[in-house]
């Protein structure tokens, strides 16, 4: 998985404020969106436990919900900690002033390295 996760920040981020037209047609965006702020520690409890409800209902699983939903996907449980290192990074990089958001690298990560399932 680590040549599908962008190495490089873009030179502009996507938008931090909500975009409902994002998610039209696109269901899996909005978990994979989440799954990826609960990575870098991000996601909120209350929007923890839903997205877990979500994600039980519709692919059966137990408690650890992220297994479920990157079992689901394909994906190795490694793409957490390359997530996590690139979060870092990337916030390690930006300007104070341009200090990217967590939903900007979010919807980044979903939109360059996950476009093909979502």
């Amino acid at each position: 998985m680590t040549d599908e996760i962008p190495i490089e920040a873009p030179d502009e981020w996507p938008s931090p404020e909500p975009e409902p037209e994002r998610y039209a047609d696109r269901p899996l965006l909005i978990l994979l969106e989440n799954y990826i702020l609960d990575t870098i520690d991000e996601l909120d409890p209350a929007t923890e436990r839903a997205v877990a409800g979500q994600v039980r209902a519709v692919f059966g699983g137990k408690k650890d919900w992220r297994a479920t939903f990157r079992n689901q996907l394909g994906l190795d449980e490694m793409i957490d900690v390359e997530i996590h290192e690139l979060w870092e990074r990337f916030r390690g990089e930006s300007a104070e002033s341009l200090a990217v958001q967590p939903i900007q690298f979010a919807k980044f990560i979903a939109d360059v390295s996950f476009a093909d399932i979502c």
